[in-house]
């Protein structure tokens, strides 16, 4: 059974996932076991080094960088950005008018 069905995901986010090519795992991985960020609105889910246990490292190849965007409980997009955590700290807290 695909787990990633039980998630509401966005058209947007469906195209995206698709086009970069990750898979399902990869995503749910960053969603369960990302480092979360909460700024302009929106939940960053991004999977660091950190977030990866070193004995699993070989399985988890490709994972370090992904990073899923969430509104409202819907996971609006994902992309891979080894740096992006720095990038989301610098981002405002709230989204500005």
């Amino acid at each position: 059974m695909n787990e990633l069905a039980n998630h509401k995901i966005s058209r947007h986010a469906i195209s995206r996932i698709s086009v970069r090519g990750f898979t399902d795992e990869q995503i749910l991985y960053a969603l369960q076991f990302g480092k979360k960020f909460h700024k302009t609105g929106i939940t960053f889910f991004f999977v660091g080094r950190r977030q990866i246990p070193k004995r699993f490292a070989k399985h988890f190849d490709g994972f370090e960088g992904i990073t899923v965007l969430v509104s409202n409980g819907v996971v609006i997009t994902a992309y891979k950005n080894k740096s992006a955590a720095s990038a989301i700290k610098k981002k405002n807290k709230r989204m500005s008018v």
